[in-house]
């Protein structure tokens, strides 16, 4: 069976994705971990890890939304350990985006 290079690129795109979906678990469980255990290394590696993929997955990963959500709370959670400033403006950013997200579907939804 001969496959076309339409099959190729769907299938590498359904790899690529499965791959972005684990990276993004373990970058949950990351954050999951440095809050629940004040582990600020944690904190910070699942913020970088998150930060990757949601720039690389765009709109297609199943669990962005979840992503976003967690992202703004480990920021919140770095904010409150440094005060950087930065973090709480993205924090804030990354939770009025994901209440925007949460709005429109439900004006979809009726």
């Amino acid at each position: 069976m001969e496959e076309t290079l339409a099959d190729l690129t769907r299938r590498i795109t359904v790899l690529r994705d499965m791959m972005l979906d684990a990276h993004a678990r373990h970058g949950l469980e990351l954050l999951e971990r440095g809050v629940g255990e004040d582990d600020g290394a944690a904190v910070d590696a699942g913020i970088e890890t998150i930060r990757s993929v949601l720039a690389e997955s765009g709109e297609r990963l199943a669990i962005g939304n979840d992503c976003r959500v967690r992202l703004s709370i480990g920021l919140w959670r770095r904010y409150q350990d440094t005060g950087n400033v930065g973090d709480l403006e993205e924090a804030i950013s990354v939770g009025t985006e994901v209440a925007g997200r949460r709005w429109a579907a439900d004006e979809r939804a009726g």
